[in-house]
């Protein structure tokens, strides 16, 4: 290689955020081997290492450190400028890619995915659910471009975070359980009881951990399930009982007659906030989708 070229800039950066060759080159649609020798032609173009090859994956050196510095201001400001000059492209197209909290994509999403759509045809949505810390790794890499997660983790101060929507958590019971004639109910009260838990290590999973934690005591899991959806069909089934948002908790009560009874816990009023790692760098589609779901003006 004779000349710095921006694919090899941008394969570097992705090497030294994911200290792993193999995943940066799958995330450049590249071999092992490939992405490899383009490392190597850098460090022949700079005269200088710039990675250490560890038995589990890389880690930067002085000059790599110097090197991702750079490159990140440069792909910056590469992403600034397609921002700005798609903005004179002939209508918007594109694509977005969402990684969202199960209870965003379940409750709000659905209609502002469709209100959206008809404003921009030509817009597609790529939209994942996935758990917040997932999502928090997701956009900060840049693997995703919008993420919608809940404060059950700590927020990394590198990204911009807006208030999307808020859900009350609920807990359910079978129509016929000692708790279902209650109207509100502490949580280390519903503790002395079985659950229904969803996906081990989610946002759900850490929410209610963190709860029981604080009364010193455990959630005692019988069935775990992927969706809330499953988790009320588990409750109706006698399996446990389970916490859920209001919303979709209100709907099953009336289909599958399970009982809603209200958190009185500070932690039940969840928030849903939305997430990107630069506002201004991202391509327009991915901002009015933004200005979209918050309800604004374009750029406001």
């Amino acid at each position: 290689m004779t000349r710095l070229d921006f694919f090899s800039l941008k394969l570097f950066a992705d090497v030294v955020e994911l200290r792993n060759m193999t995943k940066a080159a799958e995330r450049n649609y590249l071999a092992a081997s490939a992405a490899s020798k383009r490392i190597s032609d850098l460090e022949e173009m700079f005269s200088t290492q710039l990675l250490y090859r560890l038995a589990r994956g890389v880690e930067p050196t002085p000059a790599g450190y110097v090197l991702y510095r750079h490159a990140q201001s440069t792909l910056g400001g590469l992403r600034q400028l397609n921002a700005e000059l798609s903005e004179y492209a002939q209508g918007v197209r594109g694509q977005i890619r969402v990684f969202a909290s199960l209870a965003a994509v379940i409750q709000f999403l659905p209609d502002d995915l469709a209100k959206f759509r008809e404003s921009h045809p030509d817009v597609r949505v790529d939209l994942q659910e996935q758990s917040t810390s997932d999502t928090l790794e997701s956009v900060t890499s840049g693997l995703a471009d919008i993420g919608i997660v809940s404060p059950v983790v700590e927020y990394p101060d590198a990204l911009q975070f807006w208030h999307y929507r808020a859900t009350r958590l609920v807990l359910v019971t079978p129509a016929v359980h000692p708790l279902a004639k209650r109207k509100s109910i502490k949580f280390f009260e519903a503790l002395e009881h079985e659950f229904v838990s969803l996906t081990n290590g989610g946002g759900w999973d850490r929410l209610v951990t963190q709860a029981a934690n604080a009364y010193n005591q455990i959630v005692r899991t019988r069935v775990r399930v992927g969706s809330y959806d499953a988790a009320c069909h588990m409750v109706r089934a006698k399996l446990g009982i389970s916490i859920v948002p209001g919303e979709i908790a209100a709907g099953y009560s009336k289909s599958l007659g399970v009982k809603m009874i209200r958190l009185d816990e500070p932690w039940a009023e969840l928030s849903l906030d939305m997430c990107v790692r630069d506002y201004k760098t991202l391509a327009v589609p991915a901002r009015l989708f933004i200005d979209h779901l918050l309800g604004r003006k374009p750029g406001g």
